[in-house]
């Protein structure tokens, strides 16, 4: 019965962490075509539909990629899979943090 609920509990971790990593790099996404629809003068409707069509479609896609990486659940490591997820999250986040630093002051000077 232990080892039952540390595999419910190893699989939540998963779920848990597979959605951040998988959101974060969706938003990282979606705010770098926002910027590009700025600098191409697209008009705020249209840009609007596309980014949220954008967010929507990688996010289903990244999910996609994911579940069919899982091939066989029964033999899957865990921690191993949860580390690289987190590290993952940790390297969008630094790329979120780099892009905001250096291109956006550049996109909103000019």
């Amino acid at each position: 019965m232990p080892d039952m609920l540390k595999k419910d509990f190893s699989l939540i971790g998963l779920g848990i962490c597979s959605w951040i990593a998988i959101v974060s790099l969706a938003y990282t996404l979606q705010i770098i075509s926002i910027d590009l629809f700025i600098i191409n003068n697209i008009d705020y409707d249209y840009a609007n539909v596309i980014q949220h069509f954008l967010y929507n479609f990688i996010i289903v896609v990244l999910y996609y990629i994911f579940l069919k990486s899982l091939k066989d659940i029964r033999y899957l490591n865990y921690k191993k899979v949860i580390k690289y997820l987190i590290v993952s999250f940790v390297l969008i986040q630094v790329l979120q943090f780099l892009y905001a630093f250096y291109v956006g002051d550049y996109i909103y000077e000019n």
